[in-house]
């Protein structure tokens, strides 16, 4: 990873777009890449009482997500 911190900075500002508009209690930071030629951050919102590593696995209908993509939008601005 060439430009570590300027990746991190861009989870950053997602991150706090992510708090903005969903208001988790925490947020999980996850980085990967050793099974794929890049690095990636998985930034999981998490509510409380959520304690496992791995969070569980959730469904959101096609509109419920289109409304989480405008709300990260608009907190993103």
């Amino acid at each position: 990873m060439p430009d570590f911190g300027g990746y991190w900075e861009r989870a950053k500002k997602i991150s706090d777009a992510v708090q903005k508009a969903l208001m988790p209690e925490f947020i999980t930071f996850v980085t990967h890449g050793l099974e794929i030629p890049h690095a990636h951050i998985h930034i999981l919102p998490r509510q409380k009482g959520e304690t496992s590593f791995v969070p569980e696995q959730k469904t959101f209908s096609k509109e419920s997500m289109e409304k989480i993509a405008e709300e990260l939008r608009q907190a993103l601005v």
